[in-house]
């Protein structure tokens, strides 16, 4: 098992779909940064905890990624993401390391976003902007 793996071929665009996070919570801030290669609406529900762990993160990343032209449609216990052809950089603020993380690869999708705590990636993965720069990202602290 430890010799397998996997090959991943990406089409231009993905599909859309609901998505039930009720066991995998922390899959929240990816799943939705998924929405700028999406084809259509990403659904995801029953994680309204998401809502009570560190931050509202559901609230958080609704209200950021309208800033990038993501149409969003936020529901108690998830939301709704809409894709959207015609995005553009924002200043986004993170106030968590999991969606600094996430916004950052967002950015470096739609280009020309800036992303506040930087510091904050230190409590889960100290050396994200190191990696991500090593693998030709544009990440500078300001």
């Amino acid at each position: 098992m430890e010799d397998e793996q996997i090959g991943i071929k990406s089409p231009d665009k993905l599909k859309g779909g609901k998505f039930d996070l009720s066991n995998s919570p922390d899959l929240l801030p990816p799943l939705a940064i998924l929405t700028l290669r999406a084809s259509s609406p990403i659904e995801i529900f029953n994680v309204k905890h998401a809502r009570l762990k560190e931050t509202d993160k559901i609230s958080i990343i609704s209200r950021e990624l309208v800033k990038i032209g993501i149409k969003i449609q936020e529901n108690e216990d998830g939301m709704i993401l809409e894709p959207s052809e015609n995005t553009s950089g924002a200043n986004l603020n993170s106030e968590y390391h999991r969606l600094f993380t996430a916004f950052c690869i967002a950015g470096m999708h739609i280009l020309n976003c800036t992303v506040s705590d930087p510091e904050s990636v230190n409590v889960s993965y100290p050396n994200f902007i190191e990696e991500m720069s090593r693998m030709g990202a544009k990440i500078t602290i300001k």
